[in-house]
């Protein structure tokens, strides 16, 4: 399945991450499977799509 979300840089540095790290960990408040796409929205002052993802894991506990 295919999934648009949206992202607030100003809460959370979204370009960093993924530059610095390949990837983000994202809290699932959707029902997300394992290889999904999710398409990241980010707002100001972008407004535009910004990253295509890849679901790798579900449900994982905070601590992991």
């Amino acid at each position: 399945m295919n999934w648009l979300i949206s992202a607030n840089s100003n809460i959370y540095d979204h370009y960093n991450s993924f530059k610095d790290y390949g990837y983000i960990d994202w809290r699932q408040n959707n029902n997300f499977e394992v290889n999904d796409i999710v398409y990241i929205y980010v707002a100001k002052p972008f407004s535009r799509i910004m990253y295509k993802c890849v679901v790798t894991k579900t449900n994982m506990r905070f601590d992991k």
